[in-house]
């Protein structure tokens, strides 16, 4: 079957003489079908057009619904999305029951066709993420790896001993079969190495340090804005929410299944770093991954009471002190908090149990910024930042050779003291947040 679809072409659209290659629709289940595509009489092409079954219509006594989406590419990048949205809810798919539009997208929403092609190689590659991770971490490292496997892919986990907080313990478990490396052996066999939620490379969570520059496949898949497009193919999008957002688009371009427990994993790391998608950085594009992994089995019941309601005595602990410790500055706009080495010690934890304990001074009405200051191992400082509504603390945290997001960043610290590096970070802290447009 052959329709005419008439595409506006986008303010980012590449110059006439550029041709469009395909249409691809990113969904594991998929409908073929022949478009022919024209955009302002610059190409005209025969296209290849994936549709998305759902409910609401038919397509050959096949159930679909609206919008149908698709990604045009262009070369080596996707230039635009199609949708169609059909004016009726039943009977087959005709040209002229379909309303076509072409919209800009922003070029780092999908890998390269490059990036595709390379990881279509791999075959037995080693998964890592960030040190300290937390659910976004955890959840696209392992979730990756566990789509991989599922797929007859030899992946394997690279994630040290004793580095995960007790409270996302509970990610492991989805897949406790899971191959497991605690440190990089480059005579270990693999073909790739895929580093995920990773802004740079001194942050790769196995020792000792992967060579970079060898002969392996390097693959960086992110979404902190201060990457620096460490790997040999990167995929970094600032405009996701987090990687396991990233992760959830993959798995269909590359027609791995999206299993019950994939699903629960990326579906607790896009949770965690939307704080429960209630943060600056949620989108319509999150909540509409999450949607779908729901679809797929993601236990949100069972993730949300882990996430924020299963606290352990040293966790409660912990919080408690940071309550206590949290102070205000004189006009209200930054709340900030710490807690000593001391303060793990006398409450069980561990440095690894810092997550999101930043939200308690950030929850403070009238609070602009939020620090916490923790010292969970002799000599080493760590330093969460939080900006509420337009309020960014990525330039206060690159200022001391951190990085992160514009609203959630951190910094670490050696060697001084914490009480020193409080005032030296505070001090900087109201410069920075003097320097932004007051909140309205």
């Amino acid at each position: 079957m052959v329709a005419r679809l008439g595409l506006r072409r986008p303010a980012c659209s590449p110059p006439a003489r550029t041709r469009t290659l395909a249409i691809i629709f990113l969904h594991p289940v998929s409908y073929r079908t022949q478009v022919r595509a024209t955009a302002g009489g610059l190409f005209e092409s025969q296209l290849p057009l994936y549709f998305l079954p759902r409910s609401g219509a038919s397509l050959g006594g096949v159930a679909f619904g609206s919008p149908i989406g698709a990604l045009l590419y262009s070369q080596s990048r996707a230039v635009g999305v199609a949708s169609a949205d059909r004016t009726g809810n039943t009977g087959p798919l005709r040209s002229d029951s379909m309303k076509w539009s072409m919209i800009p997208i922003q070029g780092s929403d999908v890998p390269a066709p490059a990036f595709i092609e390379a990881m279509k190689l791999a075959k037995r590659p080693l998964i890592v993420a960030h040190v300290t991770p937390d659910a976004d971490a955890i959840g696209s490292s392992l979730g990756l790896a566990a789509a991989m496997r599922e797929c007859g892919i030899d992946a394997t986990w690279g994630m040290p001993q004793h580095c995960v907080s007790k409270r996302l313990q509970f990610m492991l478990d989805l897949s406790p079969d899971m191959p497991r490396e605690a440190r990089w052996r480059p005579d270990g066999g693999y073909d790739a190495v895929v580093v995920l939620d990773t802004a740079a490379e001194k942050r790769i969570n196995i020792e000792p340090a992967i060579d970079l520059d060898g002969d392996i496949a390097v693959f960086n898949i992110d979404h902190h804005i201060t990457n620096t497009d460490f790997g040999r193919f990167n995929w970094v999008d600032p405009h996701a929410t987090s990687t396991c957002e990233l992760v959830s688009r993959l798995i269909p371009l590359m027609g791995w299944k999206l299993s019950a427990r994939v699903a629960s994993l990326l579906y607790a790391g896009i949770h965690g770093d939307t704080a429960g998608f209630s943060l600056p950085n949620t989108t319509a594009d999150a909540l509409f991954a999450a949607g779908e992994l729901l679809r797929a089995g993601a236990d949100v019941a069972h993730i949300g009471e882990q996430l924020c309601r299963s606290q352990a005595r040293p966790d409660f602990e912990l919080l408690r002190r940071v309550y206590d410790h949290t102070v205000v500055t004189e006009d209200g706009s930054i709340a900030y908090s710490h807690l000593t080495y001391a303060d793990f010690v006398e409450s069980g934890s561990r440095a690894e149990d810092i997550d999101d304990q930043v939200s308690i001074p950030l929850a403070l009405r009238g609070v602009r910024m939020a620090l916490l200051f923790t010292e969970g191992e002799k000599g080493v400082v760590r330093i969460n930042l939080r900006g509420e509504g337009k309020t960014t603390v990525v330039e206060l945290a690159q200022r001391f050779g951190g990085g992160g997001h514009a609203h959630a960043a951190g910094v670490r610290m050696k060697n001084k003291p914490i009480h020193e590096v409080i005032d030296t970070v505070l001090a900087a802290a109201r410069e920075n947040l003097a320097a932004q447009p007051a909140e309205r």
